[in-house]
């Protein structure tokens, strides 16, 4: 019988493949803040880059993504109320799935700016509708960070006081190109 219990030092550093320096694309902060402001780009890209960058979530997620509440708990929303995004769909070349993970249904706190910019984009939407789809009603088509076994998961009060506490770093107040709104502009927030 094979005895794993001893390691053969030699025959895994000999064997061990080589990690070379490896560069994972990122934007800084400053970046991501010019473009939620830049005017020239549209409101929909600004508000779900800035979602994207404030949540986490997967492109495919945010597509699927519906103006909630969903009292069934089977789409994937947004819930204004309760300052949530509940993920259980993404979206895959226009078609609506069920997440490749079961660690990717999960529930979303989000910041008072957060919440606030979607509001603002979301005006005159209807509920169940999905936030990010086209003009036509449609997803476009493209390619395509909460832990579900957090104790946090069942504290709803001690996760929006931690949404608050974190943040966003971000500038949220331009995302929807309504200016003037002080209190998505002060309140973003600063991990430190």
């Amino acid at each position: 019988m094979l005895d794993l219990s001893k390691w053969n030092l030699r025959f895994i550093t000999e064997n061990i493949p080589q990690v070379r320096k490896q560069k994972q694309p990122t934007i800084s902060k400053d970046v991501l803040n010019a473009i939620i402001k830049n005017t020239s780009v549209n409101v929909r890209s600004r508000v779900f880059l800035a979602l994207l960058a404030c949540t986490g979530m997967r492109r495919g997620e945010l597509l699927a993504l519906q103006i909630g509440p969903d009292p069934s708990d089977a789409n994937s929303v947004w819930d204004s109320d309760a300052r949530m995004i509940r993920v259980r769909k993404s979206v895959w070349r226009s078609t609506l799935q069920d997440p490749k993970t079961a660690a990717a249904v999960r529930d979303i706190d989000l910041s008072t700016p957060t919440n606030q910019m979607l509001q603002e984009f979301a005006k005159g939407k209807e509920q169940g509708t999905f936030l990010f789809c086209t003009k036509s009603g449609k997803h476009s088509n493209g390619s395509d960070i909460t832990d579900r076994y957090s104790k946090l998961s069942e504290n709803l009060e001690l996760r929006r006081a931690w949404a608050e506490r974190v943040g966003t770093g971000l500038d949220l107040s331009r995302a929807t190109g309504h200016p003037g709104c002080p209190k998505l502009r002060h309140a973003g927030g600063h991990l430190s």
